[in-house]
């Protein structure tokens, strides 16, 4: 018999940030989520987990079952090309949307299979793929 339990689960997703101001205005302020701790890695973890001597405040936002990291470093290398993304389903996708238009950050939309794929950047150029809720 075939084993149909994952061997692991989300715990977390991490995103880096220029500002705490950023990280409120896209986690709290847009996708309705709670802060529920914050920390600080210095450039000794950075430099040996993530190869670089950066230092940052981690703001932890409870997305349900996981959690997003919020890397606030001041120091935020610049945006490149990258499948890497976070997605969430929202309770309100259009309220989201509007918002984060009326914001200046970036909507995309592709058509899908009868479906839109909904990609935001935020102003640090980090990406989120938005569901409706349903």
């Amino acid at each position: 018999m075939t084993n149909t339990q994952p061997s692991g689960h989300l715990l977390h997703a991490c995103v880096t940030v220029s500002s705490a101001a950023r990280a409120r205005q896209v986690f709290s302020d847009l996708f309705g989520l709670p802060l529920v701790k914050k920390f600080e890695v210095g450039a000794d973890l950075c430099a040996t987990l993530f190869g670089f001597a950066g230092e940052a405040t981690v703001h932890v936002y409870d997305a349900g079952p996981a959690a997003i990291e919020v890397f606030v470093c001041h120091e935020k290398p610049q945006p490149r090309g990258s499948y890497d993304h976070v997605c969430l389903d929202l309770a309100d996708l259009a309220a989201v949307l509007e918002s984060a238009a009326a914001q200046g950050m970036e909507v995309r939309r592709f058509r899908k299979e009868d479906k839109d794929v909904v990609i935001l950047r935020d102003k640090d150029g980090n990406l989120y793929e938005l569901k409706q809720r349903v």
